[in-house]
């Protein structure tokens, strides 16, 4: 880590009014009080739970490099000398979990050719951008009512309530397989993904049933494409939810990124009983062209 870009952040972040820079001074004097020194530079290492939550995702306790919005990172992130950061994510991880396992092929088709929220915006319009779009569809996908995301996305109630009808029309089968399993898991009284359970209780809303599967499965695939890199010998520096920090050599930076990719695919495979999850380089320390040659 940067250690005085992070101070020189802290300080101008905590004079900001905004509230998320306010929560980005908090997390970083966090990291800066518990960062550790060597002879190579300053080393963050947050505090994992694993298991943490209902769904079996990991958790980071306390200040954390992970709970601060990735497009912060690039000024307080430090790469040692002859080494590349590199952060690759799972393109639309959820929406295509979902549609994986509702056996939505339209939404396949659509991923398989390009990118969903592309395809989604020709269908129903409504003035969106691609990032609307995929908040709408995310939204949806957790249970957000119609007030709450018109309020995220700055429109009316009556808009986002329209576009929840075009998107419903577009994604019925996906809603139809998340009621139902949320039904026959309050029935049985147990949540069960690959690796991880959890017995219901009346703490349980019908929403987080909902969304309760989505969740394990990301978590199962987040597992094992830790266990993959691992057996690959790529040094992953932290995972955020779809996404991993992992440390490329820079004279073998090619080989190791194909290792790297390969690992995530495969994982994702693994779990999805053969379908495969795109995966994407979305940022890179020290950014070089020459050396980016994924997207």
């Amino acid at each position: 880590m940067n250690q005085s870009a992070m101070l020189k952040r802290i300080d101008k972040y905590s004079k900001s009014k905004s509230g998320t820079s306010q929560f980005v001074a908090k997390q970083y004097k966090g990291i800066v009080d518990r960062l550790i020194v060597d002879v190579e530079g300053c080393w963050h290492r947050p505090y994992v739970s694993a298991f943490h939550t209902k769904t079996g995702r990991d958790h980071s306790l306390g200040s954390a490099l992970n709970q601060v919005p990735k497009r912060y990172w690039k000024s307080v992130i430090n790469p040692p000398k002859g080494s590349v950061y590199v952060l690759l994510d799972y393109q639309q991880q959820e929406p295509m979990i979902a549609a994986y396992l509702a056996k939505d092929q339209v939404l396949i088709d659509w991923y398989q050719q390009g990118d969903i929220y592309a395809q989604l915006l020709q269908r129903i319009g409504g003035g969106l951008d691609r990032e609307q779009c995929k908040q709408l569809m995310i939204g949806r996908l957790y249970g957000i009512g119609a007030k709450s995301l018109a309020e995220k996305l700055k429109m009316s109630v009556g808009k986002v309530q329209a576009l929840f009808t075009d998107l419903s029309k577009v994604i019925q089968p996906i809603e139809s397989f998340l009621n139902n399993n949320a039904i026959n898991i309050r029935k049985n009284g147990v949540a069960k993904s690959l690796d991880w359970q959890h017995i219901i209780s009346d703490l349980d809303g019908d929403l987080s049933l909902r969304n309760w599967l989505i969740q394990a499965t990301g978590a199962d695939i987040m597992r094992r494409a830790c266990i993959k890199l691992d057996e690959s010998n790529i040094p992953l520096l932290l995972t955020n939810h779809d996404s991993f920090l992992v440390r490329l050599d820079l004279e073998q930076f090619q080989v190791q990124l194909d290792r790297t990719t390969q690992a995530l695919h495969d994982a994702a495979v693994d779990v999805l009983d053969g379908f495969s999850l795109k995966v994407a380089v979305e940022m890179q320390l020290p950014f070089q062209d020459k050396l980016l040659t994924r997207r």
